[in-house]
Order: C-alpha cells, then structure tokens, then sequence
C-alpha cells in the first residue's frame, strides 16, 4: 500500500508540473482546428490542403496565435491567481533600472543565440525552417505581429512556464531543477530542434529573472522585448550583413558586452536588507 501511494504521489507530481504545459498546447490544438475550418469557409475552399491553405492567407498563423494565447490567458487566469497564493513569492520587486536591463539582457541574448544558431549551420540540418521563419515575418501586418508575439506571446507563455510551470518544478526540485524543467517543456513546445535550443537557453534566462525578482514581470518583459528586437532588427540586421560582413562581429560584440553588463547589475552577490528586514530590489 505504501508503495502505491508513493508511485501515485509521484504522478500527481509529475501531472502538477506537467498540467501548464497540456493545457497550453490543448488551446493551440483548438483554436489551430477552428481557424482553418472558419478560413476555408471565408475563402470559400473548406476542402483545400492546409498547407495551401496558409499560402493563401498568409496571416492565418498570427490569428491562431493571438486566438490561442488569448484562450490560454482566460481559461488558465484564475489557475495562475491559485498558484501565486499557493506559492507566495517573496514581495522583491525589480525597480525600473532592473527591468530595463531585463529587457536589454534578454534581447542581447535572444539577438546573440540567432547570430550563432544562423552562423553554425544548425539551423540547415532541419529542412523547411529557414522558410517557415521566414514566411513568419515577412509581409504580415505589423500591429498583428506585434499583438501576437510581443504582447500576447510572452503574457500567456510567461504565465504558462514561469509562473506556472516553473513554481511547481521548483517546489519539487528546487530553483535548478525547476529552471531546468521549465525551459526544457518551454523548448518541447515550440515544436522543432532548431527553436528548442534557443527556447531552452532563453527559459533558463526568464527563470533566473523569476527566481531573483519574485516575479513574473521581468519574465514578460524581457520576452517581449527578445521578440521585438528579432522582428525589428532583423531585416535591417539582414541587409547590413550581406553589405559588412564584418559587421556580424561588431553587433554581436556590442550585444555581448551589452548582456555581460546587464547580467552583471541584475545577479551581482546578494541583495542588500534595507528597513524592517525588506530586501531592496
């Protein structure tokens, strides 16, 4: 008997830790089913091939997406609003100072984990990626791309993976085994190898911000701000290169240093106690 309630116990562990991540893919799942049977109505062609179907109307991804982080931020708030009760963070609040060098880190990092995936050939290995990347960015609405991947993307996947998933993994395995199992399911999700390496090392990062400012916040923030500078430098960032291209070296070394300082001021030794034991931020 005890055996089995250990085996059940574990289980419910493993499904408590598991559960952000179903339910995420779950709403994608839906709203990926529903959008193309509702876009093969509106053009008129419900029989058409799916594929086809996303090259007939190219901004049918982000309207999935936005639909689906959408159905994840409803079904899952009052979930989320549970787990902050349930794990009462520590009240260490990053100041505005923080925050922006949380944004700045992240989309140095994020910046920097592109330049090398792109440059190493990795992203070669996987056929179809570079256009499916591509095919992501170009030509779609600017203020939908925004909604959906700077706004809508780090809301409902910082919820989701930090404030849901990496809570739960902590209290189990502490802050390295929740930040390890997080950023693993964070990089499982985005479906393919070349965007689990970049998700899993970009998880790692938000977990840190998580686990020293006792909040989500920088997690969004930061999320947002690695989208934004991938969707705005990128072009430009595109040009440039195939102009200099010595100037690879230049942008990653000025992200470097950018991060390196950013990181520097955001994990430096402990942080100090100011007035009635509060721990300054």
């Amino acid at each position: 008997m005890k055996q089995g309630g250990g085996v059940r116990r574990i289980l419910e562990k493993v499904w408590d830790v598991l559960y952000p991540t179903v339910t995420i893919v779950l709403c994608m799942l839906i709203v990926t089913v529903v959008g193309i049977m509702a876009a093969g109505q509106i053009t008129g062609r419900p029989g058409l091939d799916s594929r086809e179907l996303l090259a007939e109307v190219r901004s049918l991804p982000l309207w999935i997406n936005v639909g689906f982080y959408s159905l994840t931020l409803i079904s899952q708030r009052k979930r989320y609003a549970l787990d902050v009760l349930r794990f009462q963070p520590e009240n260490r609040r990053w100041k505005a100072g923080k925050l922006l060098a949380a944004c700045l880190l992240a989309a140095a990092l994020g910046h920097l984990l592109s330049t090398g995936i792109a440059a190493s050939g990795f992203s070669e290995i996987f056929s179809g990626y570079t256009d499916q990347a591509a095919a992501a960015f170009e030509g779609q609405n600017l203020l939908l791309l925004t909604a959906a991947t700077v706004i809508l993307a780090p809301l409902a996947e910082e919820m989701i993976f930090r404030g849901m998933t990496y809570r739960r993994a902590r209290s189990y395995l502490g802050p390295a085994g929740g930040a390890l199992i997080s950023a693993a399911l964070f990089g499982v999700y985005h479906g393919n190898m070349v965007q689990f390496l970049y998700a899993f090392v970009m998880g790692l990062l938000f977990a840190a911000f998580c686990e020293k400012s006792g909040s989500i916040l920088p997690a969004v923030l930061g999320h947002g701000a690695a989208n934004l500078w991938a969707i705005g430098s990128t072009p430009v960032m595109e040009r440039l290169f195939q102009a200099i291209p010595q100037a690879v070296l230049w942008v990653s070394a000025a992200e470097a240093v950018v991060g390196v300082v950013c990181a520097w001021l955001l994990f430096r030794g402990k942080q100090k106690t100011g007035e009635g034991g509060k721990k300054d931020g």
